[in-house]
C-alpha cells in the first residue's frame, strides 16, 4: 500500500479515496500516508487536523508525523501550488 500512495497517488481526490477506505478498513498508517499527500496539495487546517488525529490514533504513524510535524507546520503558511 505504501508503495501505491508513494509511486501512483498524484491528485487529492485519489489520495482522499485511498485515504477513507484505508481509514474504514482500520489501516490508519495507510491513511496517513494518503492524508499527508492531501495535506500537501490544500495545505487547509482541516487535512493537518486530520494528520494530528491519525497521530493520536496510531503509534507507527505518531513516530512518522512527529518527524514531519515540522516541514508541514511550514506549509500551512504557504499558498497552495497551482494544479
Amino acid at each position: 500500500m505504501r508503495r501505491i500512495s508513494c509511486r501512483l497517488i498524484t491528485s487529492a481526490s485519489a489520495a482522499d479515496i485511498l485515504a477513507a477506505s484505508s481509514g474504514k478498513a482500520g489501516r490508519l498508517f495507510s491513511e496517513g500516508l494518503a492524508a499527508e499527500k492531501i495535506f500537501r496539495v490544500t495545505r487547509s487546517t482541516a487535512d493537518f487536523d486530520r494528520l494530528v488525529r491519525i497521530a493520536a490514533a496510531d503509534p507507527a504513524y505518531r513516530s512518522r508525523f512527529a518527524a514531519l510535524e515540522p516541514s508541514l507546520e511550514r506549509l500551512k503558511t504557504r499558498p497552495t501550488a497551482p494544479p
